[in-house]
């Protein structure tokens, strides 16, 4: 029988508690596992050691790495089932996978903050020198064994460069490369250790399992990095990763929405297309993000700023403030009325040739554009508004008679097949008709005529 605990080891002890759980990082539900077996008549079994929450009979859980998703059968703790098992070692009975998918180091978790990854943003502490020598850090560089939950992969350590920053403490920020990917979440806990001769070099936790890469990586500063570091809640730790990497989640740090707030207001008046490919091209040189991402973005930036006032949209010309539509002079205004007449037929000329006989300059293009006069369908192709919508209810009115095939609009318009496929291509793009292999057919957005 063990003896009875003295009063300072059980307050050394409640203390170490308080500090381990004060740092957080358990507020991820997941069993890392570190044994899988088939029995008979129960299927697949995991076991191993369940952090941050709760795992019940029924739940749906994903496999990582992999991407196997499991439904649990059973729960047992200690050799008995449960409906429901907290932290501690658990065993699971699992179905929807086989057992070649599940091994020692696996991750189960329905949480999608448990990622795959092969670059880790952490924070380490120097091993105890047991010979009584100053505690160090891992040299930059160093070929250390790191473990993670019950995974273990070979790590390089990177103490140099942006990432190397000291934190209160006695931490230091560090950026480690794996030789293989494993599964992680914000916070985990791990050791780093030499394999020959056997060496605990250092302790961390890691704080962003998918670190910033390409331009968002001059974003790391020991300022956010500290911020992230000193996160305790899921959302400071959110918030945290959005300022390092300038975008998470589909959303824009506020530095980053805000720089490219500025460059749309000083672009003055633009077309909607143009301000667009600025401001894209411009997000990509602050964020790494891919184009349509990026596109999906500005498209975010553009409507919030139109909404809070500071934009203003007038068809598909945008301007700020500053930025007043100016009074259109007379000769302007009779060059877009012999355009708009020179485009009101059912064959009309290239635009740009129309526009010179018209006389018309880019900027009364982008005016009738811009008032719904002339609908462009093409980079050198418009129809007049009132000859477009004509042609649009004879195309749908011999669609909803018969499949409309291409020679079938031609004959009945008396045009040529250049109008005809430009035509049905927007009309199918709009949704107002919708391609078949017998022919158009009525699309979802076809005008519904009642009598």
């Amino acid at each position: 029988m063990m003896p009875p605990l003295s009063p300072g080891l059980r307050a050394a002890l409640a203390a170490l508690r308080d500090r381990v759980e004060s740092r957080g990082g358990d507020a991820v539900t997941r069993l890392a596992v570190d044994r899988a077996f088939t029995v008979r008549g129960r299927g697949l079994v995991v076991t191993g050691t369940l952090r941050g929450g709760r795992i019940a009979v029924g739940d749906s859980l994903r496999i990582r790495p992999g991407d196997s998703t499991v439904r649990v059968r059973e729960v047992q703790v200690h050799g008995h089932a449960v409906p429901v098992a907290g932290p501690g070692r658990v065993a699971l009975a699992v179905a929807g996978t086989e057992a070649s998918a599940v091994e020692r180091g696996t991750v189960v978790s329905a949480n999608d903050a448990v990622v795959v990854s092969d670059r880790l943003l952490v924070a380490l502490r120097p091993a105890a020198d047991l010979s009584g020598g100053p505690a160090r850090l891992p040299v930059d560089r160093a070929r250390l064994r790191l473990h993670v939950g019950t995974a273990q992969a070979g790590a390089i350590v990177g103490t140099s460069g942006r990432e190397a920053v000291l934190l209160p403490d006695g931490e230091s920020a560090a950026l480690l490369r794996l030789e293989s990917p494993i599964a992680v979440a914000p916070g985990d806990r791990f050791v780093l250790r030499r394999p020959s001769p056997p060496r605990t070099e250092a302790g961390g936790r890691v704080l962003d399992a998918d670190p910033p890469r390409g331009v968002s990586r001059r974003r790391i500063t020991p300022e956010r990095l500290t911020s992230l570091a000193a996160a305790r809640t899921t959302d400071e730790h959110e918030d945290a990763l959005l300022a390092l990497h300038g975008t998470r989640k589909g959303e824009l740090a506020a530095d980053v929405s805000e720089a490219l707030a500025q460059r749309a207001v000083a672009a003055g008046e633009i077309r909607l297309a143009e301000l667009r490919t600025t401001l894209t091209s411009g997000l990509k040189r602050l964020v790494t993000l891919s184009t349509v991402d990026a596109a999906a973005a500005v498209d975010r930036v553009i409507d919030e700023l139109v909404a809070a006032g500071r934009l203003t949209r007038d068809g598909d010309v945008i301007r700020n403030r500053a930025a007043a539509p100016r009074a259109t002079p007379a000769g302007l205004l009779a060059a877009m009325d012999r355009l708009e007449a020179a485009l009101d037929v059912v064959a009309p000329p290239p635009l740009s040739d129309a526009a010179r006989v018209a006389a018309c300059p880019p900027e009364g293009i982008r005016a009738l554009e811009a008032a719904g006069r002339i609908k462009r369908v093409g980079e050198d192709l418009a129809w007049s508004a009132a000859a477009y919508v004509r042609l649009e209810a004879h195309a749908l009115e011999l669609a909803t008679v018969a499949p409309l095939t291409p020679a079938t609009l031609r004959d009945a318009t008396g045009t040529s097949r250049k109008y005809v496929m430009a035509l049905l291509e927007d009309l199918d793009r709009r949704a107002v008709l919708r391609r078949t292999p017998d022919g158009h057919v009525p699309g979802p957005r076809a005008p519904v005529h009642t009598g």
